[in-house]
């Protein structure tokens, strides 16, 4: 899962670079709320396929053994979407303050 995340982070470091670090925790608060959003998006979306007996015929049980970790998955979207708010939180509170 590491290794999937390392292309987001270069190109969130890239846009931060360009941006020259002004907001970034709007900016980082974003990408994770993104991020998170997309990956509860694929999941329901592969829930949904699992459904359908066509897909069931296409991969083999032993295939999908390599989704089988929903602890540790659940657990990296919930930091995601909680560190994601907390720093569009901390931006907005920041904001009124002025």
């Amino acid at each position: 899962m590491g290794v999937f995340c390392i292309p987001g982070l270069i190109s969130l470091l890239i846009g931060l670079a360009i941006s020259r670090f002004q907001n970034w925790k709007s900016n980082t608060g974003i990408v994770l709320l993104s991020g998170a959003g997309f990956t509860v998006l694929v999941v329901f979306t592969f829930l949904c396929l699992l459904l359908s007996s066509e897909f069931k015929e296409l991969f083999p049980e032993d295939k999908l053994d390599f989704f089988n970790d929903y602890v540790t998955g659940t657990f990296c979207v919930i930091v995601l979407l909680f560190t994601g708010a907390l720093l569009l939180r901390k931006t907005r509170n920041a904001e009124q303050q002025f």
